[in-house]
Order: structure tokens, then C-alpha cells, then sequence
């Protein structure tokens, strides 16, 4: 039940209910929490959906504080290599970097794409989510023209993965022309 209650958070948000999303990952946190206990790994999927929903209403200064709590939590109790560790961290690299720590967030990123590359695979969605977010953060802190070449390899891996018409590979592709224009002057 739990998964299903993060699940509807998630896509509510995604669907712009933000607010409304907010509240259901604030109910299924706790609910967890009082199921499971806190360090369950139901729990520890539940902070990580609420640092995103807490982010995407607005404050990602504190969605960044609860993503950074539950990678903590996760590396603790689950491991290094497990999937919602990783998850965690780059909740953590996202939410950094869009309250305004664009070196902080990089920084992340880079061991975030080490390690997820290292453990899923250069291929996996979470691998090439996080290279797009590095590129973007990285385009956002001065360098359009690095961030031009690093969203051009990925539209060239994402086209071979997910295939040409596949929304994050729409979404890269964009943001390469974004860059190359920004690049360009």
C-alpha cells in the first residue's frame, strides 16, 4: 500500500498538483513510519519522494535537507550500491543545485554518475537522468559550451537506448539546442 500511496504522490506531482502531491507524501512518510518503522526501506523510499515533492512546491533548500537525511539513512541501513541510495543522492545533487549551489551540485553529480554507472550501468535511467541534470547545472554555472558537448553525447546515447522519440530524449535534445544557442552567444 505504500508503494502505491508514493507512487500517487509522485505522479501527482508530476502532473502539477503539487500541493496536493505534498500532502499525500507527507501522509505516506508517516504512515510509513508508523507501519514500518524508520528504517524501513518503504520508509526510506517515502522521504526521498517527499524531499522531490518538497522541492517541486517550492522550498528546495529543505527537499535538498531531507533527500541529504534519507542518502544518510539509505547508505547507513541499506549500502552504497543499493538503488535508493543512489536515488537519494542524486534527489540530494538535484534539490542543491536548484537552491543555488551550482558547484555543490556538480560536485555531486560527478560521484553520483560514478557510482550509479559503476553499480547499474552507463545504460540505466538513473545513470542518464543524472548526466542530463549535470549538464544542465553545469550550463547554469557559466559553461554553455561544455554543456553543449555533454547533452550531444547523451542525445546520441539516449537515441541508441531509449530511441529517438522517447520524452527524455526529446528533453535532451532541447537542451542541446538551449546550450549550443547559449554557446554561440
Amino acid at each position: 500500500m505504500s508503494a502505491l500511496r508514493r507512487s500517487l504522490a509522485f505522479w501527482t506531482s508530476q502532473a502539477g498538483d503539487v500541493a496536493e502531491a505534498l500532502g499525500l507524501a507527507r501522509d505516506t512518510t508517516a504512515g510509513s513510519t508508523r507501519l514500518f518503522g524508520p528504517e524501513h526501506p518503504e520508509t526510506l523510499e517515502s522521504h526521498i519522494v517527499l524531499a522531490s515533492c518538497t522541492g517541486a512546491d517550492g522550498d528546495p533548500a529543505q527537499a535538498a535537507q531531507i533527500a541529504r537525511r534519507a542518502a544518510a539513512d539509505c547508505l547507513r541501513i541499506l549500502g552504497e550500491d543499493d538503488w535508493r541510495t543512489l536515488l537519494a543522492r542524486s534527489e540530494a545533487a538535484l534539490w542543491t543545485g536548484q537552491s543555488g549551489d551550482l558547484d555543490g551540485a556538480v560536485r555531486q553529480y560527478e560521484a553520483v554518475i560514478a557510482d550509479t554507472t559503476r553499480v547499474l550501468g552507463a545504460d540505466n535511467d538513473l545513470t542518464l537522468d543524472a548526466r542530463s541534470a549535470i549538464a544542465y547545472f553545469i550550463g547554469e554555472n557559466g559553461d554553455p559550451t561544455r554543456a553543449a558537448e555533454l547533452f550531444e553525447d547523451l542525445v546520441a546515447d539516449r537515441c541508441r537506448i531509449q530511441g529517438e522519440e522517447h520524452p527524455a530524449t526529446l528533453d535532451d535534445r532541447e537542451s542541446l539546442q538551449h546550450w549550443r544557442q547559449s554557446s554561440t552567444g
